[in-house]
């Protein structure tokens, strides 16, 4: 969805989307069109780690545990040439803490 009045972003909301104990399971993959994309989550004492992978490049570990809750927080922003893009994210199963929020994730430089 495109965000009236804001050109050039759009957000994907995930309504929130939750995850535990899904260790090594893919939680999104997400096919876009734009610049950056930006991952929105919940973070906090219960919360664990994912990897992030933008096409075909590395994957990166995205640490959402903190000692107090913290909501709607950027955590990560990943960037590519503007186009097709494809993002994948994957719950590592933090032990002690193997939650993962998705509660957006926003698009950056989209044309038009």
């Amino acid at each position: 969805m495109h965000s009236p009045g804001i050109h050039g972003v759009s957000i994907l909301p995930c309504l929130p989307c939750i995850y535990q104990d899904l260790t090594n399971s893919v939680l999104r993959t997400l096919t876009i069109k734009g610049a950056q994309i930006a991952w929105v989550s919940t973070q906090g004492p219960t919360r664990g780690s994912a990897s992030v992978k933008l096409d075909s490049g590395s994957a990166k570990t995205i640490n959402t545990h903190t000692s107090s809750p913290k909501t709607a927080e950027i955590v990560d922003v990943v960037s590519g040439a503007a186009g097709a893009h494809t993002l994948v994210v994957k719950v590592l199963g933090t032990s002690g803490h193997p939650r993962v929020d998705i509660d957006a994730f926003l698009v950056l430089g989209i044309a038009g």
